[in-house]
């Protein structure tokens, strides 16, 4: 599974939000191997104001957000609801010691879906952050064939203006340069160019109608 996780993180970004420095440490060594963009914080105001400045300097959101429950300041459960208000589409993993159903509830009723308890199993983790780098890795590939399909779409309506346009052009040319002339199937006239009406002498108003035949 290593292999796998890595070809999915390799490209992704990681915000480890966690007060504890020894769970912070244990976080990082996990998931080094992983990520090469490791962003850390030590409670919600903190990790929330670099989220936003990372943003800010890459024109994308971090992509996977790992944050502990219990903190000083802004609680996990109150950065997750920061979050979301500027980008609802955020994987978040939340870790706690904690058995509280009630905070748990929470954290699903305003769209987490993934846990982790403490003491943080490796394992656990890893496949946890799998199933959600692959579900970015998925969607990022979706976008791109989208992309691709949108330009080639886009390479054919170009394309076709331009056939358009060619042939009004030799239209043009044709229609100035010939005698053009139109009628239906009683002999009416229907249609004639500017070159008809120059070598007739009449106006298009005086010729529409008339029968040719008479």
């Amino acid at each position: 599974m290593e292999n796998e996780l890595k070809r999915y993180t390799k490209n992704l970004s990681v915000m480890v939000v966690e007060d504890t420095k020894i769970f912070l440490h244990i976080l990082k060594n996990i998931l080094s191997p992983f990520f090469s963009d490791i962003i850390t914080a030590k409670d919600g105001s903190e990790a929330f104001k670099k989220y936003l400045s990372f943003y800010d300097t890459n024109h994308r959101y971090i992509d996977i957000v790992i944050t502990d429950i219990v903190m000083p300041k802004v609680d996990g459960l109150e950065l997750s609801k920061m979050i979301f208000k500027s980008n609802n589409k955020q994987e978040i993993i939340a870790i706690s010691g904690l058995s509280d159903t009630d905070v748990l509830i929470q954290l699903l009723n305003i769209g987490v879906h993934k846990f982790v308890t403490k003491p943080i199993k490796e394992e656990l983790l890893l496949s946890v952050v799998y199933t959600i780098s692959k579900k970015i890795f998925m969607l990022h590939i979706q976008e791109e064939e989208q992309k691709e399909i949108q330009e080639h779409n886009k390479i054919l309506q170009e394309k076709e203006l331009a056939q358009e346009k060619h042939l009004k052009e030799i239209y043009s040319a044709l229609n100035e340069s010939n005698i053009i002339a139109r009628a239906d199937k009683k002999g009416h006239i229907i249609y004639v160019n500017e070159q008809f009406c120059k070598i007739t002498g009449y106006t298009k108003d005086e010729l529409i109608g008339k029968n040719f035949k008479k």
